[in-house]
């Protein structure tokens, strides 16, 4: 499973400034804008996105284990993360639509 473009589902923490220049070709070259979402390339979108994605998991009932901060146990799904991608494990496949149909349901947008 894949989440769509992920890193711009993260907001930026309240604290945390970023900014970017203008992209060419836009007008008022030489002004920046302040980002609330975290975007491709920026050096924190994969930490921001996990946290999102942690919560997100977290909210639904999965909670991480000891051993692995990217695995996450429910008591009938177990989730394996990387970067944007999920391998998502159930001995019932009715167990597997339920859990995903809860993070579309909190708001994560997912392929």
């Amino acid at each position: 499973m894949d989440y769509t473009n992920a890193f711009i589902q993260a907001t930026l923490s309240p604290g945390e400034k970023v900014y970017m220049f203008l992209p060419r070709g836009w007008e008022n070259q030489g002004k920046v804008l302040k980002l609330k979402k975290s975007v491709y390339g920026h050096a924190q979108e994969l930490l921001a996105w996990f946290k999102k994605l942690k919560q997100g998991l977290e909210d639904t009932g999965f909670r991480p284990s000891s051993m692995d901060p990217c695995l996450f146990i429910s008591d009938k799904v177990i989730r394996v993360i990387y970067v944007d991608d999920c391998l998502i494990f159930a001995r019932d496949i009715k167990d597997l639509d339920a859990a995903i149909q809860k993070m579309v349901d909190i708001g994560f947008q997912l392929q």
